[in-house]
């Protein structure tokens, strides 16, 4: 992780789904990449990297932040014991 503070992350992640939400998904996708490299195991930063790879015909390149996301997301304990 470099020296960037998790406010960082957020403000990458924040900007990188407004520029998907417009529809530039190459730009989204290097703002996305910035912030996974500010914090690996954020799950909405490796989810939403995962869509916009997806959504430029990049499946392969998708899938390992797919995975990885669904392994970063905690896990609530009644959900586990219901």
């Amino acid at each position: 992780m470099r020296d960037e503070k998790p406010a960082d992350c957020r403000r990458a992640l924040s900007f990188g789904l407004c520029i998907r939400g417009v529809g530039q998904y190459a730009a989204a996708e290097l703002e996305l990449k910035r912030a996974v490299e500010m914090d690996p195991n954020h799950y909405d930063v490796r989810y939403n990297l995962g869509f916009v790879l997806a959504k430029e015909g990049k499946p392969q390149e998708a899938l390992p932040h797919l995975r990885e996301r669904s392994i970063c997301i905690p896990i609530h304990p009644r959900r586990v014991f219901n």
